[in-house]
């Protein structure tokens, strides 16, 4: 094996003693390793960020309980400046609140043209949704999260087209027109929350 192809297995290796070392960690090193591994052999740039970076967030999926699985989606290592860096995913920073208890239950819905949709502000809140099945939808016109509270209470928030659209211009994924916001624009409108 070449020196080349054991250098992003030993950044991830080197990651393994301050990850086991978090405390209530629930997540497998072993397992975190592979899909880390997985996830540097198929993007060679993200490999060549600075080691230490990906050890980092390697750790930081200890520290978050947040896995790199590809399957559920919770977090991902993505390049930012040189750096490697753990993005959670908007599922993901529902499981950091769930799980810490600040919430019961949050979740986040992208509104299109062709849905019905109606929301009130002030002292009386209300939203309503419902999202066209059949066929075409349209454009996007909003999303917006519920957040269902301990107390039986609920708090939403709704974020216009034009207010994405700035988020992601100022994204250096949203920039170049790659990565998450080109092959899950759905997934990254629901994230601003």
């Amino acid at each position: 094996m070449s020196n080349l192809a054991k250098q992003p297995r030993d950044i991830v290796a080197s990651a393994k003693a301050r990850f086991e070392a978090v405390e209530n960690n629930k997540l497998d090193f072993q397992r975190e390793a592979g899909f880390a591994l997985q996830i540097l052999q198929k993007n060679p740039f993200l490999a060549k960020t600075n080691p230490e970076s990906i050890k980092n967030a390697i750790i930081n999926c200890a520290l978050t309980g947040l896995t790199l699985n590809p399957v559920l989606k919770m977090a991902y290592l993505v390049p930012r400046k040189g750096e490697c860096v753990l993005d959670p995913s908007y599922m993901g920073l529902i499981k950091v609140l769930t799980d810490a208890g600040s919430v019961k239950n949050i979740y986040a819905e992208v509104v299109y043209e062709a849905d019905q949709f109606y929301i009130e502000q002030g002292t009386s809140p209300k939203l309503e949704h419902k999202p066209e099945i059949m066929g075409d939808r349209g454009n996007k016109i909003g999303t917006y999260a519920v957040a269902f509270l301990h107390n039986g209470g609920y708090q939403f928030e709704f974020m216009r087209a034009d207010q994405v659209s700035a988020i992601k211009s100022r994204s250096e994924m949203g920039k170049d027109g790659k990565g998450s916001w080109k092959t899950d624009e759905d997934e990254m409108w629901k994230k601003p929350w």
